[in-house]
């Protein structure tokens, strides 16, 4: 049996370009939903409490669980990845390099 693969990545767009960033990560959501079916959750989150403070530096979270390390490998060298990764660097669009990190569940639910 392989070992689920949950990675969470935060972006930070740089003033001016949140919903250029915000609009690419939908796209590419609804990529994933039809191009892997070895990712059974692929979810775009939005910093709202920065917003509220009128705070323009909103960060973008991506919530990933992948069936196992080589589906997500196989995800990464695509080429919509590698597309999506030179438009952020074309249009300067990023205020600081994405941070990916590979995470495990603790205790919580998902629902009631």
């Amino acid at each position: 049996m392989t070992d689920i693969v949950n990675l969470l990545c935060c972006l930070t767009p740089k003033s001016g370009k949140f919903d250029r960033v915000k609009a690419l990560l939908a796209d590419l959501a609804k990529t994933v939903t039809v191009e892997h079916p070895d990712c059974f959750r692929y979810v775009v989150w939005e910093q709202v409490d920065a917003a509220n403070n009128n705070n323009d530096r909103r960060n973008l979270f991506i919530l990933e669980q992948w069936e196992s390390q080589a589906a997500l490998d196989a995800h990464q060298a695509k080429g919509f990845i590698k597309d999506l990764t030179r438009t952020f660097e074309e249009e300067d669009l990023l205020a600081e390099p994405e941070v990916d990190s590979q995470v495990r569940f603790v205790e919580g639910f998902f629902g009631r």
